[in-house]
């Protein structure tokens, strides 16, 4: 039995999990002589798992869906496509479809968080997974379970390497049909394929565009490509294939843009302490600086009504720089 796992990032079909968001409620605190509202990190919705790392940086801004944050407004013009905001939006979706053994066909299953793709993988490979954010029993619910070997463990591989990046997609779909020429025990018991359109197309000009459109179209004669090669081999209704994507894609365009040189009355945000600006704002102030007494400036000046925008961005503090 061989596995094939595609990657095609970026469809705009709804299976990406959306748990109920919880009230983002502000703590009040007091800076700087002043009352203000403080959200702290552990106030966002915990779906994000923001609170339990500490990569996170001192101060981050959640920004509302389609807008970006940038340092100053310039002369470019940018109407795009972004993803990576709160996975709750539905424009954050993408696609599931399994086909193969151990999936019943057509069955439709809830909406589910990507993070439990990899209980699914290590399920139908019958190993033991790393721990992770997924819910072992996640498989359950998708297909049978059942017991099967594989084999040596190092014939588990991946078809993508970094050096082919930038290869035609053919080429890579005939790699990949090329392994089922091997004899049998050569062949891998796990594949990976990865298409990069029409992420790269929903960038450049968003997810409504006929770029995509056309890119999309492409991508479904690269897997029919595959089905045909894989049924010429004979093979095609012994594959598990499980074909996902990463995210989905907004539209962004200019006049969803806020800018942190407009937040100067209030307080300057240097450059050098924005470690990400879109769709996650993070900011790590040099020592000496109160990130607390930045986010409370920062939150007053994004609830004057005299930033553009800025009801659209809201700043938290990780509580434990504070």
């Amino acid at each position: 039995m061989r596995n094939l796992v595609l990657a095609k990032p970026s469809s705009p079909s709804n299976t990406e999990a959306t748990n109920e968001a919880k009230s983002v409620k502000p703590s009040s605190t007091s800076a700087a002589n002043e009352a203000k509202s403080v959200y702290l990190k552990e106030d966002l919705p915990s779906r994000l798992n923001y609170f339990a790392s500490d990569r996170i940086s001192p101060i981050i801004g959640l920004i509302e869906e389609s807008y970006k944050v940038e340092q100053k407004e310039s002369k470019r013009k940018e109407c795009g496509g972004a993803h990576g905001y709160d996975n709750a939006f539905f424009s954050m979706r993408t696609i599931f479809i399994g086909h193969g053994p151990q999936f019943p066909r057509g069955k439709k299953v809830p909406s589910f968080e990507n993070v439990q793709i990899y209980n699914l993988v290590t399920s139908i490979l019958n190993i033991q997974g790393a721990s992770n954010n997924g819910t072992a029993s996640f498989p359950d619910s998708v297909m049978p379970r059942w017991s099967i070997s594989i084999g040596p463990l190092h014939e588990v591989m991946n078809l993508h390497p970094r050096k082919s990046v930038r290869s035609p997609f053919e080429n890579r779909v005939d790699t990949v049909l090329e392994y089922f020429d091997l004899p049998d025990r050569e062949i891998p018991v796990f594949m990976t394929l990865y298409f990069e359109d029409p992420d790269h197309q929903g960038h450049q000009v968003g997810p409504d565009d006929p770029e995509i459109t056309d890119a999309v179209s492409r991508i479904d004669r690269m897997i029919g490509r595959l089905i045909e090669g894989l049924e010429k081999r004979g093979v095609f209704e012994d594959v598990n294939i499980i074909m996902v994507g990463d995210h989905g894609m907004v539209g962004t365009c200019d006049k969803k843009l806020i800018f942190l040189e407009d937040l100067a009355r209030w307080i300057e945000i240097p450059k050098d302490w924005v470690q990400s600006y879109s769709p996650l704002l993070a900011i790590r102030p040099p020592a000496g600086w109160s990130p607390l007494d930045v986010v409370t400036k920062m939150n007053k000046g994004l609830s004057s009504g005299k930033v553009d925008n800025g009801q659209y961005l809201k700043v938290y503090l990780n509580g434990g720089f504070a």
